[in-house]
């Protein structure tokens, strides 16, 4: 059996979590995997774009480099990036292989599918000398938790997937400040999720480490955002600068020489981005990027999603909505979302085509790009 059938047959999300079984199965595997140097990042946003950023930082100084992010947009490879490349077909079935030869077969069938990935992602990174390994949903039940790591960085946290981690932000901070296990370094965050960091602390015995960087630092953060960088991904190229001099390594950084993980306000044509973002922080950093700029926006949603309060919120810069139609269960329904827009007073349509010469937004989700790039034929090679 090959990796993409194999997965095939595992469920994209929980219908039954067991905060229990991702553990037991690594302790089953746990010596035959590698152990490279490993940094977790936790958060709600910002977590692929700030491991990218950190990835190219250490490869760029000679190290073997590994980075897991989830979820993919086109094809599953997007997820494992081995020194500066996307994994190749060859790589992940060898990976899965080496897996399915000692991981037993009551794990094989009830493991998740991120759960499985994970593994097959940590066999996969077996040269790597470092491994910057993202959370999925949560922290402290989360898969990637299993493995020991150094060092945790923590990007913004917000309220999202409250089915699974809570309905407060002190509950959904909580979840994942509990994944932390030896320091941490955290991006700006609410105060109440600072409130949370600082109980867990006493509590659970980690360090906090501030979000400094020396002058010449600060002197290649003002570099990188003189490309015309968004605001959020200059924060997140400076939590990931932290994190290279936590880990001891006093190189220069050369911003110029790092692109931005794909998906995360990336331009494909002078009038054309799309964005993978789909909550209230992601819909925040949209609005701080555009100013009074006003978007042609193509856009869809899931039903759990605060899609009101995202298109609320982006009211200000929307010429009009072009809905775009998506393969997802979970999808909202198009009668519904249209009355929300109706209710918001925002002009929409059917999503055809890109209109020639007006500024236009992609966005809503990961689903969205993935069916707006199908449309147009644009592949991803990062």
């Amino acid at each position: 059996m090959r990796l993409e059938e194999f997965l095939s047959s595992k469920p994209l999300f929980y219908k039954e979590f067991d905060p229990t079984r991702m553990q037991k199965a690594y302790n089953q595997v746990k010596a035959a995997l590698p152990s490279p140097r490993i940094v977790h990042l936790i958060g709600t946003n910002g977590k692929g774009s700030t491991g990218r950023y950190l990835a190219q930082m250490l490869s760029l100084v000679g190290l073997s480099v590994g980075h897991y992010t989830s979820p993919h947009i086109l094809q599953f490879n997007e997820r494992i990036w081995i020194d500066n490349a996307i994994a190749s077909d060859r790589v992940l079935d060898e990976a899965f292989d080496k897996l399915m030869g000692v991981l037993d077969i009551k794990w094989q069938e009830s493991l998740s599918y991120f759960e499985s990935t994970t593994l097959v992602a940590m066999m996969a990174f077996e040269k790597c000398d470092i491994v910057v390994l993202e959370a999925g949903l949560g922290g402290e039940d989360d898969a990637t938790s299993v493995f020991e790591n150094e060092l945790t960085l923590l990007t913004p946290i917000g309220l999202d997937h409250a089915d699974f981690l809570g309905d407060t932000l002190s509950e959904v901070a909580g979840s994942k400040i509990r994944g932390i296990q030896k320091a941490v370094i955290s991006a700006v965050q609410k105060e109440e999720v600072n409130h949370v960091l600082k109980e867990e602390s006493f509590k659970r015995g980690f360090t906090i480490h501030k979000l400094e960087l020396s002058k010449e630092d600060e002197k290649e953060v003002r570099y990188f955002e003189n490309r015309g960088i968004a605001d959020y991904l200059v924060a997140n190229f400076s939590l990931a600068l932290c994190a290279f001099r936590y880990l001891g390594l006093e190189d220069k950084v050369e911003s110029q020489a790092l692109t931005t993980l794909f998906g995360r306000l990336t331009s494909l044509d002078n009038n054309l981005i799309v964005d993978v973002g789909h909550n209230i922080l992601a819909a925040q950093a949209i609005l701080s990027f555009y100013g009074k700029t006003k978007v042609n926006l193509v856009y869809n949603t899931l039903a759990d999603k605060e899609y009101e309060k995202i298109l609320k919120l982006l009211k200000p810069i929307i010429s009009k909505v072009s809905i775009i139609d998506i393969d997802d269960d979970r999808a909202v329904e198009k009668e519904i979302l249209q009355i929300t827009l109706e209710k918001l007073d925002i002009k929409y349509e059917t999503f055809s085509e890109v209109e020639k010469d007006c500024k236009t937004l992609v966005f809503g989700s990961f689903t969205v790009v993935e069916a707006f790039l199908k449309k147009r034929n644009i592949s991803i090679d990062q």
